[in-house]
């Protein structure tokens, strides 16, 4: 799920404060205080998805025979993501890095490619708008 994946980036992107980042070695007390930070939007963000999923409990006949499971699946697995991204992630990014994971020193060809596409597609933006303006037509 999208959702999941979120909140563990979240975790490990934003639990340490600015001035965590610029130190080499994490302090624990800053990355447990910048994981706090984070850990209400996470949690909110979390619980909106799963109330969205909470009226396909009530749908009744066939329908609601295939979508009662996937609201259950869909619940579950975000109150699993929530709690690893709240439990699990802040003490793993306690743990010290090798010095092979580096940052790489040439963007992969795929970055590059896409920063070239979306440049351009910045300063032609009339090219690019008049490229996909008939495509949406029906038949």
């Amino acid at each position: 799920m999208n959702n999941s994946r979120q909140n563990g980036i979240l975790r490990t992107t934003e639990p340490k404060p600015a001035k965590a980042r610029a130190m080499p070695m994490i302090n624990s007390d800053e990355l447990f205080k910048g994981a706090r930070e984070v850990a209400g939007p996470i949690t909110s963000a979390t619980i909106a998805t799963v109330v969205i999923f909470i009226p396909l409990a009530f749908v009744g006949g066939i329908i609601g025979e295939m979508f009662i499971p996937f609201a259950i699946t869909i619940t579950f697995a975000l109150i699993a993501s929530l709690m690893v991204a709240l439990m699990v992630i802040p003490p793993l990014t306690s743990f010290p890095v090798s010095g092979k994971a580096g940052i790489p020193k040439k963007d992969p060809w795929y970055q590059r490619a896409y920063t070239f596409t979306l440049k351009w597609s910045l300063k032609h933006q009339a090219a690019t708008l008049n490229s996909v303006k008939g495509r949406n037509t029906q038949h």
